[in-house]
Formats: C-alpha cells, structure tokens, sequence
C-alpha cells in the first residue's frame, strides 16, 4: 500500500480521526489506559484496534474477516461495555491490486450480511459504521458488475440488511444525523461518491481527513455520535 494510495490516505487518516476523538471524549480514561507508559503508539491500545477479526466478537463462517477498526469503550468506562466496529471501503466490490483479495461480487454481499448486519444485530452492544470514499460517481460505479444488479448505494445497503429490515440507515448530509435512532440503527453508512467528476467530492473528502480537516468531514460527527449511545 502506497502513501498516495486512496486505501492509505482513507485508512490513516480514519485512525487518527478515531484517535484524536477518543482523546476528546474521554481524556482522564484515555491517560489511564496508557498505564504508565509515557507514550503508546496507536496500535498497542487497548481501546482501539486495528484489522480485529470477526471471530473475537462472534462465532461465524467469516470469523477469519477483520474489521478495519474496532473501538472497545469497556476499556476506557467498565460500565459503558459498547463496541464499535468500522469497515472502510474505496471500492466495495471491485477490489483490485497485491493487498486486496479478489473475490466474486455474491462473497462480497455474503460478507457485508454477515459481519456488517448479522453480528452486530446479534450483540447488543455493537454497532457498526461503513464508511465508503469511492472517487467516482455513484452512477458510474453500480454497473452490470454490482451484486444482484443493485443500482446504487441505498439498494446495496437495503440488500445487506434484507434479513434485519430497519437497522440500516445512510447518511450522506449532517441533517441525516436527526434520524438517527440508536437503539434501532445497527449499522450506518457514510457514502463518499462524487457528484460529477469535476466536483470530486470523494478526492476533497481524502484530502481532508488527511489534513485533519475535520469540521467538513460527517464521519467525524457520527465518530461522535457514537459515544453518546447508552448499551441496552
């Protein structure tokens, strides 16, 4: 993976994000779990975690996936027990290249049910966040490739969560933020695409999380979000 690579700018830039907010919300706890060390890298924390397999959270025919990123606030506040898994994406199922695994389009989809819906509506205490930067239209990329010939994002998600109806939702502006009911929504999607490809909303969208400009970013409001929801 290559510094200029879309996968690293998304990636890295997501982990300090993460990073820099789970410092903002929870400073004195954040302080503790370093204990004693006067540094810690990222990596090494207990509270958020890189490339987390599947099969530490549940029993499953994937458990050998991972997600990018997961988040455990037990860590940080005994009595706040949530888990936060996050999948980050800039091609869905068109991955390509030495560090992806190429798979058919259906194990893909079979996935996603699994690790982005089932689980997490199995375990009441996780939610997780698919987060997408795909520098291309939304038009454009759902082509005659896309598992069952879904035309867009919304249908993807709607296919995804076809054994758990309700517990999807997509945010795409910060006004979709009000919808959000926690104790319903088990997965949330932030889609990235660009409108049209002089507008290159995807390209600014990368360009900022790696800034740490994050007021444009609404992955940055729901990342705080999340540490509102009270387990049930």
């Amino acid at each position: 993976m290559f510094k200029k690579d879309d996968v690293f700018r998304h990636e890295a830039g997501f982990a300090e994000l993460l990073w820099d907010a789970l410092w903002e919300h929870y400073p004195g706890q954040m302080c503790k779990s370093f204990r004693g060390l006067g540094q810690i890298l990222c990596e090494k924390s207990p509270v958020l975690r890189r490339e987390t397999k599947v099969r530490e959270f549940a029993k499953s025919p994937y458990g050998a996936c991972a997600y990018d990123f997961s988040v455990d606030l037990s860590k940080l506040v005994p009595a706040q027990n949530d888990i936060f898994a996050f999948d980050l994406t800039t091609a869905l199922w068109k991955k390509s290249g030495f560090h992806e695994e190429a798979r058919p389009p259906e194990d893909h989809l079979n996935i996603w049910r699994e690790t982005l819906c089932r689980i997490p509506n199995t375990l009441p205490n996780m939610i997780a966040t698919w987060y997408i930067v795909r520098n291309e239209t939304e038009d454009t990329f759902f082509d005659e490739t896309a598992p069952n010939s879904v035309k867009n994002m919304d249908q993807l998600v709607d296919l995804v969560s076809d054994q758990f109806p309700g517990t999807a939702i997509v945010l795409r502006q910060p006004g979709d933020l009000s919808a959000l009911g926690i104790k319903t929504y088990k997965l949330l999607v932030v889609p990235v695409f660009n409108s049209t490809p002089a507008k290159g909303e995807a390209r600014h969208e990368l360009t900022r999380i790696m800034t740490r400009n994050y007021p444009q970013l609404l992955i940055k409001q729901v990342v705080d979000f999340l540490p509102t929801r009270v387990s049930t």
